[in-house]
């Protein structure tokens, strides 16, 4: 089993220039294509159907609240679920809908681009990067972003105005703030907090 910690990182991209981000934004597509054409669902953004990926993986999503303390969600890919925990912290605010969407989608990269090592039995850092980075690839994809009126009003912005509209283009999403910093820098719309190779993260960034 492979579990998303609540501190799992998000800032990672200085470890993700080898990622396909392009392939699995074809992947994402095609699983959002098929909750729609299947499930009658509109599936945007993206995290409104994640319980309907799942499903279309052959998976379970059940909710386990003797999960253990820190875990939001786990996939088990013999058993083939992935148990969420809603109530993944003694903080309840800590214990947010976003937060809990962002850990299935890590989990459900866990799914897409482990199944075979995690039968295995392998387990890796690269594993964890992976997943975490095709959770912003499927949660947060570059033309929805793009499309929203909140993307120019970032880019033309500072401070607390910036962080006011990162705020609610994430409620747009359904995803958390941090998660759209790290897609915003990932994609070249605001200076990287790491200044190494920021042209790659651009070029990379915008096929996904």
């Amino acid at each position: 089993m492979v579990g998303a910690n609540v501190e799992s990182p998000l800032s990672g991209t200085c470890h993700t220039r080898s990622m396909d981000f392009s392939r699995w934004a074809g992947i994402r597509d095609e699983l959002l294509e098929r909750a729609r054409r299947e499930h009658c669902v509109n599936p945007f953004p993206p995290a409104r159907v994640l319980g309907q990926v799942v499903e279309l993986l052959g998976y379970q999503l059940v909710t386990d609240p003797e999960l253990g303390e820190g875990l939001r969600a786990v996939v088990d890919v013999v058993a083939r679920t992935i148990r969420q925990n809603p109530r993944w912290s003694p903080d309840p605010r800590r214990c947010t809908p976003a937060r809990l969407r962002q850990a299935i989608a890590h989990e459900i990269g866990h799914v897409v681009l482990h199944t075979h090592e995690l039968m295995a039995g392998v387990r890796s850092e690269r594993q964890e990067l992976e997943a975490e980075a095709f959770a912003r690839v499927f949660l947060v994809p570059r033309q929805l972003m793009l499309r929203s009126r909140r993307f120019r009003a970032i880019e033309l912005s500072t401070g607390r105005q910036r962080s006011n509209q990162v705020a609610g283009l994430a409620d747009e999403l359904w995803v958390t703030p941090e998660l759209v910093w790290v897609r915003l820098r990932e994609l070249g719309a605001v200076a990287p907090i790491q200044s190494k190779a920021p042209a790659m993260r651009r070029k990379r960034g915008a096929q996904a």
